[in-house]
């Protein structure tokens, strides 16, 4: 995480302000003078605390007395209220820089994703859009303190905006998906079972051993594409390539295909073709490699015949110190990684596009959305009675905070193999209805 240069935290506080410049640009174009806050304390605490919100400002808060979530070091001592004892900006710059997982990642190295791995008592970071919602607080008390409406000092909020993407895993039922699938449904099914959901634990035994013994064409580009299509939709489909596949991690997790396969490379251009956009899936093991990044973006450009620049790691296995740095130096502009392979959620508290940057403050020179929730968070790690009912909320907070964020789900799981295609289907209905723009990648 990036300690503060100069004056204490005045580079943070200016990146947080151009983070947040779709909620806080001037209608006028001058800049608009945001109420005087305390600088936060210099000592970082990677402790949570809640600021109490004032009345006027209530519906932006969470829980019973309104409330948004931030580092302790943010909040200073006094008797006013404490919002206005908040350093807002520091707050929120610490949440779009994940500055409780660097900090973690730092001492016990990455956590490649999975979300249990952190302290129980973070998890409440992850839960809402907290940079969005101070960004929603700043806008509101500057109106607030100058008597004014906040559509006349500030442009229009943005539109709420969803990247729909598809990780290509798999084409064919291959013994390394029997393998994994096997391992993950047996995950399932004993969830299922402390659950006491005895019907769901043995329909999915029934649909593990059928898996396990029956041939499946996983090519459902048509079918996916005719769905979206339907209701105005345009997904990113993400390719792997086996060409750089290493080590037995990498021959068991990664997929098994090659976008050379001229039946392959000709769908593949077809989908760009028709409005659809293409993406890179580089391997397990290549979360920290440049040269292996680059060569699976070189192979899926040649397929696509353009250059390919959005990319998601395989398993999102990724870490803060390397991931970001050898991705832009492979050639990447726009990476999807940055979401949690055990639950959904906002892995660094924001549904923003984010700009990170090194620890000397110097940008990257990648821009990232976060992933906001993908198909086997309701159907392998949580056991929910009605995915689509567990979706919804996950949206509604994006929607309500006018942010942007992705989603993911896996092609070769619409196929009737897995049964979880109702589940896709549920979401693309509730992407209808929440007035959102649904788009692919922006590059």
């Amino acid at each position: 995480m990036m300690q503060p240069i100069g004056e204490p935290w005045s580079s943070e506080r200016l990146r947080a302000q151009v983070a947040g410049r779709a909620y806080l640009a001037s209608r006028a174009g001058d800049p608009v003078q945001l109420p005087a806050m305390p600088a936060a304390r210099s000592s970082i605490e990677h402790r949570l605390v809640q600021v109490a919100l004032p009345d006027w400002a209530h519906d932006l808060g969470v829980g019973p007395q309104p409330s948004l979530l931030v580092e302790a070091a943010c909040l200073t001592e006094g008797l006013c209220p404490a919002h206005e004892r908040c350093d807002w900006l520091v707050a929120a710059f610490l949440h779009l820089d994940s500055w409780l997982e660097r900090s973690w990642e730092a001492q016990h190295g990455p956590i490649h994703s999975y979300a249990a791995r952190l302290p129980a008592e973070w998890s409440g970071a992850f839960d809402r859009a907290w940079a969005n919602r101070i960004f929603l607080f700043l806008r509101r008390w500057t109106a607030w303190q100058a008597a004014r409406l906040e559509e006349e000092l500030f442009v229009p909020l943005p539109k709420p905006r969803f990247v729909l993407t598809h990780d290509v895993d798999a084409l064919r039922k291959t013994v390394q998906l029997r393998i994994k699938s096997s391992a993950m449904s047996a995950m399932a099914t004993g969830r299922h079972l402390r659950a006491g959901q005895w019907r769901q634990a043995l329909k999915r035994i029934r649909r593990a051993v059928r898996y396990m013994v029956m041939p499946a064409d996983y090519r459902l580009f048509g079918s996916i594409c005719r769905e979206e299509a339907a209701r105005g939709f345009r997904s990113c489909f993400m390719f792997a390539d086996n060409r750089t596949v290493s080590g037995l991690s990498g021959w068991l997790i990664d997929p098994s295909y090659a976008v050379a396969e001229p039946r392959l490379r000709s769908e593949i251009r077809h989908l760009q073709a028709s409005g659809w956009f293409i993406g890179a899936h580089p391997g397990f093991n290549s979360w920290n490699d440049a040269k292996a990044l680059a060569a699976t973006r070189g192979f899926v450009s040649e397929a696509a015949g353009t250059e390919v620049r959005v990319v998601r790691q395989h398993w999102l296995r990724f870490a803060f110190a390397q991931t970001w740095e050898e991705q832009h130096r492979a050639g990447f502009s726009h990476d999807y990684t940055l979401g949690f392979n055990d639950r959904p959620g906002l892995r660094n508290g924001a549904a923003l596009r984010w700009r990170p940057a090194r620890p000397d403050g110097v940008e990257i020179g990648l821009e990232v959305m976060p992933t906001l929730l993908m198909d086997s968070h309701f159907y392998d790690y949580d056991v929910p009675h009605d995915p689509a009912a567990a979706m919804r909320p996950w949206i509604e907070e994006v929607v309500q905070v006018h942010g942007e964020a992705s989603l993911l789900w896996h092609s070769q799981t619409m196929h009737d193999d897995y049964g979880w295609a109702p589940g896709y289907l549920a979401l693309l209905d509730m992407l209808c209805q929440s007035g959102a723009d649904v788009t692919g990648p922006l590059q």
